[in-house]
């Protein structure tokens, strides 16, 4: 009888997965994950090129000379309006020239969509 006991808890004992692993399973690393894509945030640079508070610069050319932006162009609009969108985040300068006028070189610094308004100054004659 006693023999009989330890053979059906043997039995048990194996049927219940006693001699089973249960070292914890370890995910095998992807030697090549794909990257995340962040989305890209832009921003919009706008406002008006003007002589004085009351004369637009129609014409006037607006680029971005370098940083992230490095390219972009927009030519002021008759009532002297420009606008760049979709410019990355970040640090670069901004050339503004017209004919009959100095170029005005200035840096930006854009984090959010801004309103840039450019007083232009007159060649002497």
């Amino acid at each position: 009888m006693k023999q009989l006991l330890i053979a059906m808890l043997c039995a048990f004992t194996i049927a219940c997965g006693a001699n089973k692993d249960t070292s914890p399973i370890s995910p095998t690393p992807n030697p090549n994950p794909t990257p995340t894509p962040t989305p890209t945030q832009t921003y919009t640079l706008s406002g008006r090129i003007t002589e004085n508070p009351f004369t637009p610069v129609p014409g006037a050319t607006v680029v971005v000379t370098d940083g992230p932006n490095a390219g972009k162009v927009q030519t002021a609009d008759p009532l002297g309006s420009y606008r760049l969108t979709d410019l990355a985040a970040g640090t670069f300068t901004l050339s503004v020239s017209a004919t009959g006028y100095q170029t005005k070189t200035m840096a930006v610094n854009l984090t959010h969509d801004t309103t840039m308004d450019i007083q232009m100054t007159a060649m002497p004659h």
